[in-house]
């Protein structure tokens, strides 16, 4: 089955259409998606998102839900699968939505994107020579294993605890740097 068979996928916010260009055009700022925000791993970085004042409301088709897989439309096209926490972001144009339709889990579905033949078929179908770019056609033509979806919910939590354990180990890394750059800036200090 293909991907566009078990889910609606469609293409992110053209930001320049809403985007205040004068603060006082601004009636509500959001929290914006951008290709920093994107994990290799599969997850966004909080941290890195940027803010959008807009001088029109956005639709909710272009604001993460949990459920949503957002997927990088540039090289290395990584997948997301949105969870409470990373909802409410809105996605621009550099990402394609997509949206379950209750043909699949959409956990399963984000992991699998993520996966290496997938990349690579993505990767065959590149358009640019510096910046290698997909088309929303190109995500909607993968073929996606048909797994039972006890199977496919399993496989989700044991995904989700493996970007969990990703992020955990990475914020340990960060605090270790930090010990190891306050103990140099001491024994300079001396």
């Amino acid at each position: 089955m293909k991907v566009n068979s078990i889910a609606k996928i469609s293409s992110g916010l053209v930001i320049a259409r809403k985007k205040a260009v004068i603060m006082s055009q601004t009636i509500k700022e959001y929290k914006q998606l951008n290709l920093r925000a994107i994990h290799k791993k599969g997850y966004i970085l909080l941290d890195e998102l940027e803010v959008l004042p807009v001088k029109k409301p956005i639709d909710s088709d272009y604001i993460t839900q949990e459920g949503d897989i957002i997927v990088r439309l540039t090289d290395p096209f990584t997948a997301v699968y949105i969870t409470k926490e990373y909802e409410g972001i809105v996605v621009s144009s550099n990402f394609c939505i997509i949206k379950d339709v209750g043909k699949v889990d959409m956990g399963f579905l984000s992991f699998y994107l993520n996966s290496d033949a997938v990349k690579k078929q993505l990767l065959s179908n590149q358009q640019g020579s510096i910046m290698k770019n997909i088309n929303i056609s190109d995500i909607e033509k993968i073929d996606v294993p048909n797994v039972p979806l006890e199977k496919q919910q399993i496989y989700k939590k044991v995904l989700l605890s493996e970007i969990e354990q990703i992020k955990i180990l990475e914020r340990l890394q960060v605090l270790e740097s930090n010990i190891v750059d306050k103990i140099l800036k001491s024994m300079i200090e001396k």
